[in-house]
């Protein structure tokens, strides 16, 4: 499972190194303005503010898919994870 983890962070980085540029920079300034804390990753209250922020409703499988696109099982989503995704 280890050498797996390593392979999916390595396949995220291809992903989101192959991300269009105005793709990536629309996705930066999201991923910016949801890091309220400023650490660099988001956590599943930050992406609960922010989609509530923005006026939707947030999904009851939020939570499920977060852990989803968590590749490293950190409990937050870093900048690579949420450009992959």
């Amino acid at each position: 499972f280890r050498n797996q983890s390593k392979f999916k962070k390595q396949a995220l980085a291809v992903i989101a190194a192959q991300s269009q540029d105005l793709d990536i920079d629309k996705m930066k300034a999201a991923f910016l303005a949801l890091d309220t804390d400023h650490d660099g990753t988001l956590t599943i209250i930050e992406m609960k503010n922010g989609i509530r922020d923005a006026g939707v409703v947030v999904p009851q499988d939020l939570d499920e898919l977060l852990k989803g696109i968590d590749s490293d099982g950190s409990g937050v989503i870093d900048y690579t994870e949420f450009i992959a995704a």
